[in-house]
């Protein structure tokens, strides 16, 4: 039966399955077995292997208990993210899941993310990877902060020996493929044991455009599908120069309403609303090309006075090369008299010979024109690229041994860093504005005054190497990648690529994270008692540093090294990524604790700890924990546990710095910055969790079924820029209590525009409203025999029943109302994806004893979404439910030396469901790619 058990996941083992030295992800003390006292899955290499090593990210997905994961390519919802990959427990968030490694703490990622910070799962080598032990509760007291809401611990090949080669390549359609090849090498070297694994692993770029249900321009999708009213071409606003003292909206005379530029759907634009709506997601991808390359390598052993030596090294590296996004993006000030055009512009004459109707219409001719717009769309050769690259280093190691006295102890240490960061290209307002007066171009000369007037210095407007910018349709030859060919295209006013290469900018925010841990444990037995006890240490340092260009300390205003702009509109040199700043924080914790396993009868145990941890500035936590487990008879076992669990703030969340993203404003009908700043006054997050299941254990049947529940009190959150927006366009009480975080036009916050001509939004990091979650897992492994072959056959899921969030305030007023999470979509308020049921079924049948066949039904229950837009534009208020089938046939030649593996996964070719946004899928949720085809192979010697 070993080989059908192989394949699915080992939950928990029979009482009579002894391993040595177990230690389970869940206590300190040795010996625990995997019948655990708390809710613990537990999954091998063999399981894996089955199912032709599938990523750790394809991995954690698929997981019953873990949802809105990051892993794919979703830079509208999970800015910077591309490359790395992280766990979401119960869906509480990727920062609430503590992530071991031979259960070590290990380093967080470089990079402050609107996410948090999170340990980077796609740094973790898989063909290093014994078994991957996870515990479905919270475990602040046995492990300290970050535990809030479960512990995944990645255990290693400590013991292999010998050489063996892993690969494999996945087929998928319109990309080149993914593809990965790992070796792991193993010998005994006296009385240690030395392991060394390499992995390499590439994924393939996939556009959005080769999916038609994600990408498309006929408008069908509109609003959603990633359509923004700020487009090239744009929208088009007239105005006589009647006040010498400035140009735009408020100062000079607007003569006519807001027009789509007339040429806006012959080059593939959509016209709806007033407005020339650009769709940007035809230049962005679903996958990025990606590169990961990791080494792990470990010695263990024991020296001469007995004492068990462990030491490892990790290395990882992940690039991003060609990040794919936008060619431009929506400037902040929509009317801004950087984007105004006169009749010197040869643009103008161009345009107004083209569509004479435009002048004709209105009362006067204009002395200049604003276009609402961007200064590349429609008419790009290709997308806006960059690069995101990362590099996580490791050395930990421990020692083990045992005094006179019966005590063993235990000494931890680990030093991890993480280094790398991202790129980000955007266009330069002080360029935009040279470029639009004819002062465009490398070697110009000219240079914009600190009032955004220009200084020549000898320069002649569209003369020698000073060129015009041309705004109008006319410029266009193209549109969308070639689809549409622009009948009003005039050569001689195109803006070349030069010049947009020009007016933009790129620039490097490079994060650096260093984690040192140190702990002593000590273990003893009295009588029936079974202790461990200890201290910890842990130091965390981050820092980051930002190129001047886009650095707030050097340039916070719209033009190059001046400061004497207000303070509500310093968002730096850039049309729409607002400028960060350097910082360097760190953080130390001392911890002590203690925990007790008392069998208190032949059929009931108990386990107790207690943790104490200290953050220096007041802060520090208490936190106890009880779990038992009774024993009704030799298969029947009930098991309870309950807890306190706790998460300190981190440096970052404690810093008054700002990090900025791109979302999607429903309002706005746009992309807009949203600003996440830090706050020195956040106080901790508390939760109480617990766990009460039954479990089933015979020779041929297992199961379990567990309830569990969280009760948070002052989450840390990230306010969700929806809902202030909400609130401000509620106007009252309400908006007065978000003003402050709404920029309008003009860079102020004095409340004078609508929510539709918002600019920015700041969202602030902040002590949240209570959250309740609970639910059921439940878990069934049948083995049999049919027509002598070994079969076996279960099931794994997770059925949410609760994620309850009570309203927000701030201050004494109400912001937004609560709401439930459970069944939601959840697009509008800070929390992910949560289907009420997940889950996966397994049947694997040993058809000899060299071929064995294994499928998986995937399944995702259907869930709500709840916005009026979505129903009223749609007539759709759900995401449909999702089930995908994957076969795996695996066979063993030459004396089980070499194993092949061929997979369908996606079998029946489903598209995920639709779901409402910039992509048309929920990319926490579900997969873009369709059918795949995947050919594996292990050998070994």
């Amino acid at each position: 039966m070993a080989v059908a058990l192989a394949a699915t996941p080992l939950a928990f083992a029979q009482d009579d399955e002894v391993l040595e030295e177990v230690l389970i992800t869940g206590s300190l003390i040795k010996g625990t077995q995997t019948d655990s006292v708390q809710n613990v899955s537990a999954y091998d290499r063999s399981a894996l292997d089955m199912q032709n090593t599938p990523t750790i990210t394809d991995f954690i997905k698929n997981l019953s208990f873990s949802s809105g994961v990051d892993g794919d390519s979703n830079q509208f919802e999970s800015n910077a993210t591309e490359g790395l990959s992280n766990v979401n427990l119960r869906g509480l968030g990727p920062a609430r899941t503590l992530v071991l490694i031979n259960g070590q703490r290990q380093v967080a990622v470089p990079v402050r993310l609107g996410a948090g910070r999170f340990v980077d799962t796609n740094s973790i080598p898989s063909a290093a990877v014994e078994r991957v032990e996870i515990l479905k509760e919270g475990a602040a007291a046995t492990y300290g902060s970050d535990a809030i809401g479960g512990v995944v611990n990645f255990r290693t090949r400590k013991d292999f020996e010998g050489f063996e080669v892993q690969g494999g390549f996945t087929d998928i359609e319109d990309s080149d493929g993914d593809m990965n090849l790992s070796a792991i090498f193993g010998t005994v070297i006296g009385d240690f044991n030395w392991v060394t694994s390499i992995g390499l692993s590439s994924r393939s770029q996939l556009r959005q455009r080769d999916r038609d249900w994600s990408s498309n321009l006929d408008g069908s999708a509109y609003p959603f599908g990633g359509y923004s009213s700020i487009g090239n071409p744009g929208t088009l606003y007239p105005f006589l120069d009647t006040n010498p003292a400035g140009d735009g909206l408020g100062l000079d005379t607007i003569i006519g309403p807001g027009l789509p530029d007339p040429g806006c759907a012959d080059v593939g634009s959509l016209v709806a609303g007033g407005a020339c709506r650009f769709q940007y997601t035809q230049f962005d991808n679903l996958v990025e090309d990606e590169e990961h390359w990791q080494v792990f390598s470990e010695l263990n052993g024991e020296l001469s006075g007995g004492q068990v030596v462990h030491l490892e090294f990790m290395y990882a590296e992940t690039e991003v090369p060609n990040w794919a996004t936008s060619p431009s993006y929506p400037p902040q000030r929509l009317i801004d008299p950087v984007q105004s055009v006169t009749a010197d512009n040869p643009g103008w004459a161009s345009f107004t010979e083209a569509f004479p109707g435009y002048l004709a219409a209105l009362p006067a001719v204009p002395d200049y024109i604003i276009m609402r717009g961007r200064v590349n769309g429609a008419g790009a050769n290709g997308p806006r690229e960059a690069k995101r690259e990362y590099e996580t280093l490791r050395f930990a190691g421990s020692i083990e041994g045992q005094f006179d006295n019966d005590i063993g102890y235990t000494v931890n240490a680990a030093y991890s860093h993480s280094e790398g960061g991202y790129n980000s290209v955007d266009a330069s307002i002080e360029k935009t504005a040279l470029a639009f007066r004819g002062y465009g171009g490398e070697g110009c000369g000219a240079t914009l005054n600190n009032d955004e007037s220009v200084s020549p210095n000898g320069a002649i407007a569209g003369a020698g190497d000073c060129v015009y910018y041309n705004p109008f349709s006319t410029a266009i030859q193209f549109g969308y990648n070639g689809q549409f060919e622009n009948p009003n295209y005039d050569a001689s006013v195109a803006n070349s690529q030069a010049l947009q290469d020009w007016i933009d900018d790129e620039w490097e925010v490079r994060g650096e994270n260093d984690l040192f841990t140190a702990d002593v444990i000590f273990n003893q037995s009295v009588e029936n008692i079974d202790l461990a006890y200890g201290l910890q240490y842990r130091y965390n340092e981050v820092s980051q540093d930002v190129d001047s260009i886009a650095n707030l300390a050097d340039n916070p205003c719209r033009v190059t090294g001046y400061k004497g702009c207000p303070e509500s509109s310093q968002s730096g040199l850039h049309s729409f990524l607002a400028a960060g700043s350097d910082f360097d924080l760190d953080s130390t914790v001392y911890a002590a604790f203690g925990e007790a396993n008392i069998e208190l009868s032949d059929k009931l145990n108990m386990n107790v700890g207690v943790r104490y941890e200290n953050y220096g500035d007041g802060l520090d936590t208490f936190d106890p924990k009880v779990a038992m487990q009774y024993h009704f008879n030799d298969n029947l076992s009930l098991r309870t546990s309950f807890q306190t669990t706790y998460r300190a703030p981190d440096p970052n969340q404690l810093d008054d710095s700002t990090s900025t993203g791109l979302s999607f404003v429903l309002a706005t009908l746009a992309f807009k910055a949203i600003d996440a700043t830090g706050n020195p006054d956040l106080e901790p997050e508390s939760a109480f969790t617990y766990n009460m299941g039954l479990v089933w254990s015979s020779d041929n049947f297992q199961a379990s079924l567990d309830y569990w529940a969280f009760d948070f009190k002052n989450p840390i959150i990230t306010e969700s820029f929806n809902q202030i927006v909400g609130a401000y366009a509620a106007g009252g009480d309400s908006k007065a209590a978000v003003q402050s975080q709404i920029t309008c036009q003009g860079g102020v916050t004095d409340g004078s525009c609508a929510a539709s001509g918002i600019e920015r939004i700041q969202v602030n990091i902040v002590n949240g409203p209570r959250t309740q979650t609970n639910g059921f897992d439940f878990y069934s492994d049948y083995s049999t025999m049919i027509a002598e072959m070994p079969v076996n056959i279960g099931l794994e899921g997770t059925y949410t029943l609760k994620y309850s969030v009570d309203s927000y305030s701030i201050g004494d007023t109400k912001v937004a109302d609560g709401f439930e999470a459970a069944g939601f979509y959840n697009s509008g308020n800070n929390v992910r994806p949560i289907q009420d049921l997940k889950m996966r079924v397994h049947l694997n049948v040993a058809i000899n004893e060299y071929l064995n066949a294994l499928m998986y039904v995937n399944y995702t229950s259907e869930y709500d979404d709840r916005r009026d837009a979505v129903k009223s534009a749609f007539g759709v208020d759900s995401v449909d439910d999702h089930t995908t089938i994957d076969f795996h046939l695996s066979t063993t030649l030459m004396d089980d030396s070499l194993s092949l593996t061929a997979s369908v996964l996606n079998a029946t070719d489903e598209d995920p469901p639709v779901a409402y946004g910039d992509l048309m899928y929920d990319a926490y949720s579900h997969n873009p790619l369709g059918r795949m085809l995947k050919v594996g192979f292990k050998y070994s010697m």
